[in-house]
């Protein structure tokens, strides 16, 4: 109706989450003000149409027909132009500095006023001031209560904007992860996410607003973290972090307040150290260690405090494996595993702590199985099976990656009990598991690293069975494929530590050379 009479729409702007933001905080410019020439009837009847509260609007459609059928029949309509209060309450509500001062002189006005009459009038004019103060008090209750009215539902329309771009990007973004060939199509999503949320955030939004973007820039953190653009992760866990920390601040007994800061915390710790930044990132560890282990003496039960100790002993490990401290590893090890347990009873319907619980505890059964104590890995082996067995049951999950760890750590432990044929079977399945995972995510270099680290264990196993050329030729595909990484990501630990490793492989296999080749004549 507003297009019909004007020639334009009510809100018009540069994109639609400009747009968005003036339906919730602007008025329509009056059809009138851009045509004069349109009837005041029918310019009411537009902005009724158009009226933030939903009680004042028509409340069906047939009541609108019927007050454009009195319009086109020359009766009086029932819609009314905004009274004084309403325009009050919106002229309050785009001005509230104004607003406020406007507000306190008048207060004063009035005190003023009701200080002299008490001096210089009788009785009957105090009365009749009373009376008058009371009535004006009333309707400023009447405004009060419709502001709130108002703010309620701008409120609402907020909730329901937010949930709208969450789902149209970030679901949308997680869904294309299991997608093959779609990470290109994925990072455009994102980073449009990405202008979006600076955008909000510029605005300087309240308490609920903030803790969306808080999740927001961590998602787009991780993601990005995850197809190797650590610059770009970096500055959206800055910023998530800053936020986080902000909320904190202003409601330090808010628990969610709190994990989260320290969920942010471990995020962009883990990210510097893969950038070689150790000194920030220790600090900031150190802290987060330190406030988690307090956090659960006082909430041992609570699922977001359980999962920040899960982070802390995540990291824990990540150290003691960078140090060489092979002592206190298998510890750490299990006392991660045994709060991933705890956090799967307190959150059963979350499939990521589930997966959690799954790698951590394969990551147990390789370390028994190191150490020869193969009843405790075959236990944990089928504890891992059934765990595996109920993800299955989660809908949308693709346990391709799980799959292939479990069939990994099996090899493994046929390995480690020098049943060789069964290791190099469970080894090459778990490889082509991984390589079916990187042709369908060919940017994710977690899976270029997985496909390497089967190679690896290929190559170690053929030369236990002395089948030396072929080990070489499988270390040297693992290598080809780390150095590329390394190539694309100079900057990343990770990788040149990878490399590293391989070195001792490649030592490893040549000491099994030279034993099978027996002493020199």
């Amino acid at each position: 109706l507003y297009e019909g009479l004007t020639g334009r729409p009510p809100f018009q702007a540069a994109d639609p989450m400009q747009a968005l933001l003036m339906v919730l905080t602007m008025d329509p410019v009056a059809p009138r003000t851009l045509l004069p020439k349109i009837p005041k009837d029918l310019e009411t009847i537009c902005l009724k149409c158009l009226h933030k509260s939903t009680k004042k609007r028509y409340q069906t459609a047939a009541a609108l027909a019927d007050d454009l059928s009195r319009y086109l029949h020359g009766q009086t309509i029932l819609a009314r132009p905004a009274g004084l209060a309403e325009r009050t309450i919106k002229w309050a509500k785009r001005r509230k500095a104004a607003a406020a001062l406007a507000a306190l002189a008048l207060f004063t006005v009035v005190a003023l006023v009701s200080f002299g009459v008490l001096e210089a009038v009788n009785a009957a004019r105090v009365r009749e001031a009373n009376a008058a103060l009371a009535a004006k008090n009333r309707e400023l209750v009447t405004l009060n209560r419709d502001l709130a009215e108002a703010k309620a539902e701008t409120d609402k329309l907020l909730g329901f904007t937010l949930e709208a771009f969450d789902e149209s990007h970030f679901q949308v973004a997680e869904k294309l992860a299991a997608i093959p060939k779609a990470d290109q199509l994925r990072l455009e999503l994102l980073d449009n996410a990405g202008k979006t949320l600076d955008k909000i955030h510029d605005l300087k939004p309240r308490d609920s607003v903030r803790s969306y973007l808080t999740d927001g820039y961590n998602r787009l953190g991780n993601i990005n973290a995850q197809i190797d653009r650590l610059d770009r992760a970096e500055a959206c866990y800055r910023r998530s972090l800053s936020i986080a920390t902000l909320q904190e601040h202003e409601a330090p007994d808010e628990l969610k307040h709190r994990t989260d800061r320290l969920i942010m915390m471990t995020q962009l710790a883990q990210l510097l150290m893969r950038r070689g930044k150790s000194e920030e990132a220790n600090r900031l560890q150190a802290e987060f260690h330190q406030v988690s282990a307090e956090l659960l003496e006082v909430y041992p039960a609570d699922a977001e405090v359980l999962w920040v100790n899960t982070l802390s002993s995540m990291s824990e490990l990540s150290r003691i494996m960078q140090s060489g401290e092979n002592a206190g590893y298998l510890g750490a090890l299990e006392r991660q595993v045994a709060l991933q347990r705890r956090l799967t009873a307190a959150a059963p319907d979350n499939a990521k702590h589930r997966a959690n619980f799954i790698d951590m505890t394969l990551s147990l059964v390789d370390d028994y199985s190191k150490d020869k104590r193969f009843a405790e890995a075959d236990q944990r082996m089928e504890e891992a099976r059934v765990a595996l067995e109920a993800l299955r049951r989660f809908q949308g999950i693709d346990t391709r990656r799980i799959d292939a760890s479990f069939l990994g750590t099996r090899g493994m432990v046929h390995r480690s009990r020098e049943r060789y044929n069964e290791a190099d079977a469970d080894y090459r399945a778990a490889l082509t598991c991984y390589q079916s995972l990187l042709k369908d995510f060919p940017e994710r270099g977690t899976y270029v690293m997985r496909v390497a680290n089967g190679w690896s264990a290929l190559a170690l196993n053929d030369a236990d069975r002395k089948r030396f050329g072929d080990a070489d030729k499988e270390l040297t595909e693992a290598e080809t494929l780390v150095k590329r990484l390394v190539e694309l990501s100079p900057n990343d630990q990770g990788y040149k530590q990878t490399l590293a490793g391989y070195a001792k492989t490649r030592d490893y296999i040549a000491d099994a050379r030279r034993e099978a080749a027996g002493p020199k004549p």
